[in-house]
């Protein structure tokens, strides 16, 4: 038999719960963020292309064709107007082990 005071209770602690999740979501996804829009610039510069076009990223339908252009693409082996070709095959620089410039 349910008590219209545990009613409330269960009320109170679902209300509580979704709070934090959505907290815990919204820390997540603003720390997310950033990484993962400077991992995309960085891959565009390696291929060549302004940071400018991270904004296809955002396009549905676009956004998977897009990323993966980006993790199947080989970079190109000269340096281009954002710096020196980087040897990114390696697992260690891979990983984030290693620098991919050394």
């Amino acid at each position: 038999f349910l008590i219209a005071g545990n009613i409330n209770s269960l009320g109170i602690l679902v209300a509580i719960l979704n709070i934090l999740i959505f907290l815990v979501a919204f820390v997540f996804v603003c720390l997310v963020f950033p990484i993962a829009v400077s991992l995309y610039i960085r891959r565009l510069h390696d291929l060549g292309y302004p940071g400018w076009w991270t904004l296809l990223a955002l396009v549905p339908g676009v956004n998977i064709a897009f990323g993966l252009y980006l993790l199947f693409a080989p970079g190109k082996a000269e340096p281009n107007a954002y710096g020196e070709a980087v040897k990114s095959h390696e697992v260690l620089s891979v990983l984030g082990l290693k620098s991919p410039r050394s």
